[in-house]
């Protein structure tokens, strides 16, 4: 079985189950873009937290929060990334 399906072609106007997944082009496309808008601001907001962390007055557990941040604003920016092409090829 090649994927995707030849064969399977979603109907547009309701919604279609395909071996146990749902389908429906325009919820699907809707929920990826709102997905990776989410993912880009949190991972903008993150590097500007990081960004203020770094430049504040120092204190004991400083680099820990910004390791931490910058840990997190890398994999919203992944996350951002994989679900752009989820996006474009849903």
């Amino acid at each position: 079985m090649r994927f995707p399906d030849p064969d399977f072609a979603p109907d547009p106007k309701k919604i279609t189950r395909h071996r146990g997944a749902l389908y429906n082009p325009w919820l699907n496309i809707t929920v990826a873009a709102l997905l990776t808008a989410a993912c880009t601001v949190g991972a903008l907001w993150a590097v500007g937290a990081h960004n203020a962390v770094k430049a504040g007055a120092p204190y004991p557990d400083q680099a820990l929060d910004a390791t931490g941040i910058l840990i997190g604003a890398i994999a919203l920016g992944i996350a951002a990334v994989g679900l752009a092409g989820a996006t474009v090829f849903a």
